[in-house]
């Protein structure tokens, strides 16, 4: 299957992106693994009583304590676990989407987005910006990454936004990197929250749509006070 056949089966005439309803299975497997992640790294060492209601728990803590962050990498779920569940994974996305051929990276990572902590508020980005500069992320050629957003908490559901049709620009002229001895390590892109589209997506949905997608959180006063997304990227090999 070529790369454009396998783009028109899973986004059809979209305007690049798609919202879909997902299995209620996919939320509760995330739900525990990204509790469980927020458990630990609030209280590093402690014994868990019980993981039934942990990431109610771990939600509750960010209510009250709205000072603690997190960096990238302590809110990437371990890439082994993901690795041993990806099959169920795989099952539980493909009853709302073509099955992709595997997670890329076995990446499961979640955003804790609070709208008064700007450095949690999502840069204007295509996803294909950070696989340039990232080496585990540099795109394969016989691979199409899809980007599977969903929330699992909010107060709104208007916190994303997108431009449009923009994954079928031919040049991306709307950034620029920064470079060290010859290689990429950080970007920034000429859009806005004003340039994007706010798409609503509640809690039960996820947005999916190409690498090359423009999206990004809306401006402050959009979004929620507190919000908890995860994320995958679905991988599709084509030939």
């Amino acid at each position: 299957m070529s790369k454009k056949i396998l783009r028109e089966k899973i986004f059809g005439n979209s305007d690049g992106f798609i919202v879909l309803d997902i299995d209620k299975e996919l939320i509760s497997i995330v739900k525990k693994f990204i509790g469980l992640s927020i458990y630990k790294n609030i209280f590093p060492g402690k014994e868990i009583d019980s993981q039934k209601n942990i990431f109610d728990l771990s939600l509750n803590f960010l209510k009250e304590n709205k000072s603690y962050t997190f960096t990238r990498k302590s809110r990437t779920i371990d890439k082994q676990t993901i690795k041993n569940n990806e099959d169920k994974l795989l099952q539980c996305i493909a009853k709302s989407i073509l099955k992709p051929t595997h997670l890329v990276n076995n990446d499961l990572y979640y955003r804790v987005v609070r709208k008064n902590i700007s450095q949690e508020i999502s840069v204007i980005h295509r996803d294909i910006y950070f696989h340039n500069i990232q080496d585990e992320w540099a795109p394969k050629k016989d691979v199409f990454d899809v980007k599977f957003w969903f929330p699992l908490y909010q107060e709104q559901n208007k916190s994303l936004g997108v431009i449009p049709n923009s994954h079928l620009h031919e040049d991306f002229n709307d950034v620029i990197y920064q470079e060290l001895n010859g290689k990429k390590y950080s970007f920034k892109c000429k859009y806005s929250p004003e340039d994007l589209t706010p798409i609503p997506v509640n809690i039960g949905q996820a947005i999916v749509f190409p690498s090359s997608l423009v999206h990004g959180s809306l401006n402050r006063d959009s979004i929620s006070n507190l919000r908890v997304s995860a994320e995958f990227t679905l991988g599709y090999k084509f030939y």
